[in-house]
């Protein structure tokens, strides 16, 4: 087939069918008459031209899609999250993106010169996908049985797709709910996979980083953090994790943000068994000093609140983990319900519709802690700063310092969050996923246990120091009322408390109500105990309950939250 060519002067009713036959509006020129254009329309140019006149064709390991004119209009302004996804530079060596003749058309509708100029300019360094016109009326009717053709622009979608259809490409990008809605009919009748930018992304991600996508085991429950993959991606029942009164489109548009920027956001799901409980999206702030959270949310339903406040704790857990000084919660990353939670975690709400907490695990003085921290906390005392920042610790003032020795079931219940699920010990999931605890023991030491103080928990079999605790409160009482009013909050069940109560000979227990839990980065183990005792001239005691002093504790906390060494 030869090439046709032709001028015709812009609003002409002509210009309206050329599309129709096969022609392509290539360029645009100045009209004889002044003020007026004209649109220069091609057809049959063969594919040897098209590499020579738009580019070279993507080499072979490139993964080559076609994207939709709005994603191109997108790309050239670059006005969406999605389209600065598809422009990330871990995609350079691995996508192709390509775009169909029927773009030119789109761009020719443009009412500004100056508009259809620059997106032409634009539409010239993409590769131009090869198809095959004898098949195009074919396709294009089959494609008029599933999907609308009333307007200009939904027979142009049509077309684009015909043109992929009758290539060597069989994926088409577009953010068209229509058509994404369409993929099973439109696959199906022209093998061509209609994609969401985001799952295309996710998909080469999960490829190119299938480690990062193993999940996380929560110790000894039927739960698991696992970055979302595109598997997942294609099927989140967002409708769950919306709150009320908020649009789906809402809450899809943060996810699908974050979804299409796997280097910036990690997104994961915490998973029930094949069921999706929870999501956080989290990244660096820009100083890297703070962990920002795009999302924080459970999945409505009878424990969606406890799981929600596992969500949240589990992004400060992870800020503490890795050296953040403070957590950030961007607007509409949680749902106005979860605000009262918010504040009892504490976290404050900035001017900015952010919630911030701070979390430095830093042994610090209370002036240099003042420096950092939010506005709201200047005035507090060291007891409530060092909660409201837990877990700093105040070298010069806060709370009297306990180490409590603990069994090693009950410790991983506590406050290992991600052992592998086959471990030694279980997990009661009541007890792991909340941020406020009790620990029922024996009614001994009494004296020497009164709140508020700080807990160093100490695992027995010599594992250590392994975690540090704000101490709220201390009740003592008959076994049956504390555990009544406390069963709630504790890990123990009453076959437990019966035998720590030796067959009823024991009268009293304590319950130990805790909150501002911090596992330690590296457990402090007894040798290195003994060590920091024997510097401060005393000695370890960790079969009860025990005093630790002021010294000591700062030495231990230092321990336990030192930086790891990468190996």
């Amino acid at each position: 087939m030869g090439v046709v060519k032709l001028n015709c002067r812009r609003g002409y009713s002509a210009n309206a069918m050329w599309p129709r036959l096969g022609f392509v509006a290539l360029a645009q020129k100045e009209a004889k008459t002044h003020g007026a254009w004209l649109t220069s329309w091609c057809r049959g140019i063969p594919g040897a031209a098209q590499q020579d006149i738009f580019s070279t064709l993507a080499s072979d390991d490139k993964v080559s899609v076609v994207i939709d004119a709005q994603l191109f209009f997108q790309l050239h302004d670059l006005e969406s999250d999605i389209a600065k996804g598809l422009r990330a530079d871990f995609l350079h060596d691995l996508l192709a993106l390509h775009i169909a003749d029927e773009t030119f058309n789109e761009i020719d509708r443009a009412n500004s010169s100056e508009r259809r100029t620059r997106s032409r300019n634009l539409a010239l360094t993409f590769p131009r996908v090869t198809h095959d016109a004898d098949r195009m009326p074919d396709v294009v009717h089959r494609l008029r049985q599933v999907l609308p053709s009333s307007t200009r622009s939904q027979e142009s979608d049509i077309r684009q797709l015909a043109m992929t259809a009758t290539s060597s490409i069989n994926v088409f990008l577009t953010r068209d709910e229509l058509l994404l809605r369409k993929t099973p009919e439109i696959k199906h009748l022209t093998s061509v996979e209609v994609l969401h930018p985001y799952r295309l992304i996710v998909r080469l991600n999960e490829f190119t980083d299938r480690d990062s996508y193993s999940p996380m085991p929560v110790s000894g429950m039927n739960l698991a953090w696992r970055k979302v993959g595109e598997a997942d991606a294609s099927a989140l029942p967002v409708h769950n994790f919306l709150g009320p009164h908020e649009r789906k489109s809402y809450l899809k548009g943060h996810l699908d943000m974050a979804l299409s920027h796997p280097h910036v956001w990690r997104t994961e799901g915490l998973w029930s068994g094949d069921t999706l409980v929870a999501i956080r999206s989290t990244k660096d702030d820009d100083d890297g000093r703070a962990l920002v959270a795009g999302l924080c949310r459970a999945s409505r339903g009878r424990e969606g609140s406890v799981f929600t406040e596992y969500a949240i704790a589990s992004v400060v857990h992870e800020a503490v983990e890795h050296g953040y000084e403070s957590v950030k919660l961007e607007p509409g990353s949680t749902t106005p319900e979860a605000t009262a939670q918010l504040a009892r975690l504490g976290f404050t709400e900035s001017d900015d519709g952010r919630f911030v907490r701070d979390c430095p695990a830093h042994i610090m003085s209370r002036s240099n802690l003042l420096a950092k921290v939010h506005p709201r906390h200047r005035h507090a005392e060291p007891i409530e700063l060092e909660r409201a920042c837990s877990p700093v610790a105040l070298e010069d003032g806060g709370l009297e310092c306990l180490m409590v020795p603990i069994k090693p079931g009950y410790a991983r219940s506590l406050f290992d969050t991600r052992q592998a699920a086959y471990d030694l010990f279980g997990a009661d999931k009541s007890v792991l996923l909340r941020f406020q605890n009790v620990y029922f023991r024996k009614n001994s030491h009494h004296h020497m246990i009164q709140a508020p103080a700080r807990v160093l928990w100490y695992v027995s079999d010599s594992v250590g120091v392994v975690a540090t605790s704000h101490l709220d409160n201390v009740q003592i009482g008959p076994p049956k009322d504390i555990f009544r009013d406390n069963r709630r909050l504790g890990a123990l069940g009453w076959p437990e408390i019966q035998e720590m109560c030796s067959g009823g000979t024991v009268k009293d227990i304590m319950a130990l109500e805790f909150s501002h839990s911090s596992p330690f980065r590296s457990p402090v183990d007894h040798t290195s105990l003994k060590r920091i005792y024997s510097r401060h001239s005393r000695k370890l005691v960790v079969q009860s309950p025990s005093r630790v002093p002021r010294a000591i504790f700062l030495d231990i906390f230092r321990s336990g939250f030192q930086t790891r060494v990468a190996a």
